[in-house]
């Protein structure tokens, strides 16, 4: 029995899929495609490792080899505090007394990660493929999806970190000052509610904007009504995802830096997009395509 509507069969688009295939409950179909994809994941998550590896490498630089603004958050009628820390020639100022946020890194190093966004396309495009049971060529297609979709992808990706920025930076303030003024609740769970809001447009904005020819602001707008009207399924499905980091993350805390980069060079965005798009392209297809079918049908008539 499907729960939360997440595990609902649907079918995919090429002749030669059979029709007791389609009919199967989702997790065996997930799992099945999984296993006949598999091969192909690798390969798209070691291509989509190429932009990665740049993108860490410039965060690398920001968090080593520049020196990093501190903001000590105002208590006991004292204003805001800014310190500027040079790391390896001078101590953290941490233990000083307060609550110290390190706004270089809040801000300045999660920023490479938008020159990241015009790749998500190519990856969005051939998991796409796959959930629908569609052909992808890797290379071809990848790099086909990034260069028709890079400017809307690239604004979903400032947009993303400018989302980051603000709502962390607020989570971390409001929740230090609600400690003692629990007044201060009324605006952290706000942020945090918003905050989930916008990680659940994230679902949907990549398959949009491969999918259909619509301007970004409509994607978005789309995205946020999916982000509500499939909660549950996103709930899931950031339980899920939470739920991978963390054995992603087990190598990483149990045997060494080495065996975590491979595991995750083989299986992590691949898998991971190719997980996200299972989940939402029924909403998608659902909502979307059906409908435009139906209008157009009634049009006709």
């Amino acid at each position: 029995m499907p729960f939360f509507g997440v595990f609902r069969p649907y079918g995919g688009s090429e002749p030669e899929v059979r029709r007791e295939e389609k009919l199967k409950a989702a997790p065996a179909r997930f799992f099945q495609l999984w296993g006949r994809k598999f091969s192909q994941l690798v390969r798209l998550n070691l291509l989509f490792l190429v932009p990665i590896l740049l993108v860490l490498a410039l965060m690398a630089a920001l968090e080593f080899f520049l020196p990093h603004y501190l903001m000590r958050l105002p208590e006991s009628g004292n204003g805001i505090q800014w310190c500027r820390w040079e790391q390896f020639s001078h101590p953290a100022p941490y233990e000083m007394k307060g609550f110290w946020l390190d706004m270089w890194r809040l801000w300045a190093v999660p920023a490479p990660l938008v020159l990241l966004s015009p790749f998500w396309a190519g990856l969005a495009l051939v998991t796409r493929n796959y959930v629908r049971e569609e052909h992808a060529f890797i290379w071809y297609d990848f790099w086909d999806a990034v260069r028709a979709n890079w400017k809307s992808f690239l604004l979903g990706g400032a947009m993303c970190y400018l989302q980051f920025a603000v709502l962390s930076t607020s989570i971390a303030c409001y929740g230090w000052a609600a400690q003692s003024q629990p007044l201060y609740y009324a605006l952290l769970w706000p942020c945090v509610m918003l905050g989930l809001l916008c990680l659940f447009a994230q679902y949907y904005l990549p398959v949009m904007l491969v999918t259909f020819h619509l301007k970004w602001r409509q994607a978005y707008k789309n995205a946020l009504i999916f982000s509500v009207v499939g909660l549950g399924r996103n709930l899931l499905l950031t339980l899920l995802l939470s739920v991978l980091v963390l054995f992603c993350s087990l190598p990483l805390l149990v045997l060494n830096l080495l065996v975590f980069s491979i595991f995750f060079g083989l299986f992590g965005c691949g898998f991971s997009m190719f997980l996200v798009n299972f989940m939402v392209y029924p909403v998608v297809e659902r909502h979307m395509m059906q409908k435009s079918c139906e209008e157009s049908m009634t049009d006709k008539k």
